[in-house]
């Protein structure tokens, strides 16, 4: 029986951290969010003299401004280290199940950078991983577990609320508007946090299934 190229497994508690760290950063950044909202009710206030306004007003920009792109590298560093797991998830797949028309490892991953096919097409490569891993006698194209269907319309799910509430923030200059939109976001760390438990959900479950197969060591 041939041994795979890679033990998923090691990397899956690697990655199980990493993504994590991201909800809970995720998390923390929403709830900044409704501490901004009481620095603008303060900011608006007719009590407040103009130049304590000013200052700190300056101050909240300056906090969420860094508080947003270190949530930016934190997200970019939660996907690639489950980009490299999917990839090489989709690598021992292929060995496990040598399907001429699966998606490959490359594309696995590339699907999530073009528009419009990234609404499917990475569902469909995690799919046929699972579908290899747990069933190499059977094609990769069946239907997806529950597990994997879910955790894919739970991931599109958010990104449309995401994006709309992100969409009207930006565009918006009503500060009472983006208040309440502050808000809302943070449903979308709930949203996040679920879509990231069910992919490591199926992170650990694919990878044990898969050094289960070649009996290599963890």
């Amino acid at each position: 029986m041939k041994h795979l190229p890679y033990n998923t497994l090691r990397l899956s508690r690697i990655a199980t951290n990493v993504v994590i760290f991201a909800i809970l950063f995720n998390i923390a950044f929403d709830l900044l969010g409704l501490w901004q909202n009481q620095k603008l009710r303060f900011i608006m206030s007719a009590n407040t003299p103009y130049a304590e306004a000013i200052a700190s007003a300056d101050r909240v920009d300056l906090i969420m401004l860094i508080s947003g792109i270190s949530l930016i590298i934190v997200s970019i560093f939660s996907f690639t280290i489950s980009a490299i797991w999917i990839f090489r998830a989709s690598k021992n797949a292929a060995i496990m199940d040598p399907y001429p028309g699966r998606i490959r490892p490359g594309w696995a991953v590339g699907w999530y950078f073009i528009p419009f096919a990234n609404l499917w097409k990475p569902f469909v490569a995690v799919k046929e991983i699972w579908n290899s891993s747990f069933s190499p006698a059977k094609s990769p194209i069946t239907p997806a577990t529950a597990l994997v269907g879910f955790w894919w319309a739970c991931h599109i799910a958010n990104n449309i609320y995401v994006g709309g509430l992100t969409r009207k923030q930006l565009q918006t200059d009503n500060i009472e508007l983006f208040m309440t939109l502050n808000n809302a976001m943070l449903a979308s760390s709930v949203m996040g946090a679920i879509v990231g438990i069910l992919f490591i959900k199926i992170m650990r479950k694919i990878s044990e299934r898969q050094m289960s197969w070649t009996g290599n060591p963890e």
